[in-house]
């Protein structure tokens, strides 16, 4: 556990460092890439959000995006796997 734990921290040290300071670039990191990513209908799925329970999915970061609407753009899970609701269903 303390390798996906110490994985989870360089890789949101390492993606926070490439984006410093970068305009109109982003990141949703789910605390679990195999659910979040893989499985079922990620996109767009109430499940896999973040923040947990803030309605933020991956198709609405997308769409942002794209369309130039929000810089707000950088998501990332505040709870470490298995915690999140995605996988814990609480």
């Amino acid at each position: 556990m303390k390798t996906l734990s110490d994985f989870r921290s360089a890789m949101i040290s390492n993606v926070t460092n490439v984006l410093q300071g970068k305009a109109h670039s982003g990141a949703f990191l789910p605390a679990c890439i195999i659910h979040g990513l893989t499985q079922g209908e990620p996109f767009n799925n109430p499940s896999w959000v973040i923040p947990d329970k803030s309605n933020i999915t991956l198709e609405s970061v997308i769409y942002k995006f794209i369309n130039d609407i929000d810089d707000d753009l950088y998501h990332v899970d505040n709870v470490e796997w298995p915690h999140n609701t995605g996988c814990n269903k609480e």
